[in-house]
């Protein structure tokens, strides 16, 4: 089997069919569809259960856990790729198809996004990067670069390192691109609008932004410790340097985002002398 779309969902019951639609009707259609409940209490789990495509897996969780929900999804997934999805987005119908066509065109493609359209509460579109991320942990220091909902990951990579999601909560995808990337994983995002984001009053990252922003940070502060020792050797002044800005900031006389971005400076112009 090519790939996995695996759906994470609680409480989708307004969006669960519109969704499950939309990647059954995927042009690409060696996949299974490997929903992971995550113990909802509305009517999600009936809806899904009306449709009675042989590729749709359901996985029921007995408690609320997204992080263990997520896992166990990596865990089952039979595919060569696996799909992410959010139960209240919409595949546009060839997402499945490009990606599958750019992972098989170049094996040294870990991890596959794309743009997308929002809708809802708000309407853009969210480009960002483009092509294959050239530096993906000095991206990945100043912002989370990927939309979690537009990637496709080779499973191989992830067993092979052994990343799975870890709880850092309201940032957890974050994290994985981050150790993603600390394994020697490349990144691709796709120039091409893929899926079509949902935003409500009612997602997690309108709800617990002070959380994830605070839990960003944390991730972005464990990048900058890793690129600092991973440079130590050839530049001894890398960590007096940001001891001392640690101690402005100590102080709140130098914020720690400042920081984080003095330091991509430093790091890109590195990287653009070698």
């Amino acid at each position: 089997m090519k790939v996995t779309v695996l759906l994470v969902v609680r409480n989708c019951e307004k969006y669960i069919s519109e969704c499950i639609q939309s990647i059954l009707t995927q042009t690409f259609d060696d996949f299974e569809l490997l929903i992971v409940d995550d113990a909802s209490t509305d009517n999600t789990l009936g809806i899904i259960r009306t449709f009675k495509d042989k590729r749709i897996q359901t996985i029921c969780m007995e408690r609320n856990n997204y992080i263990e929900a997520l896992n166990i999804g990596l865990k089952k997934a039979k595919g060569k790729y696996i799909a992410r999805m959010d139960g209240d987005d919409i595949m546009f119908p060839h997402r499945l198809e490009k990606q599958v066509h750019l992972m098989e065109s170049d094996s040294n493609i870990h991890v596959c996004s794309s743009w997308y359209e929002c809708f809802g509460i708000s309407n853009n579109i969210c480009k960002g990067s483009s092509g294959k991320v050239q530096y993906p942990l000095l991206s990945l220091l100043l912002n989370n670069i990927l939309a979690h909902p537009t990637t496709m990951l080779r499973k191989s990579f992830l067993r092979k390192h052994q990343i799975t999601y870890k709880e850092y909560y309201y940032a957890e995808d974050y994290k994985l691109w981050s150790d993603i990337a600390i394994a020697g994983g490349n990144f691709y995002v796709m120039p091409e609008i893929l899926l079509k984001y949902r935003r409500t009053i009612h997602q997690i990252s309108y709800i617990k932004s002070e959380e994830q922003s605070r839990t960003a940070f944390q991730i972005k502060q464990e990048i900058l410790e890793h690129l600092l020792l991973n440079h130590f050797e050839t530049d001894k002044n890398l960590i007096p340097l940001y001891e001392i800005l640690a101690s402005y900031n100590n102080e709140n006389e130098l914020s720690g985002d400042a920081i984080i971005r003095l330091f991509a400076e430093i790091f890109n112009l590195k990287n653009e002398k070698k």
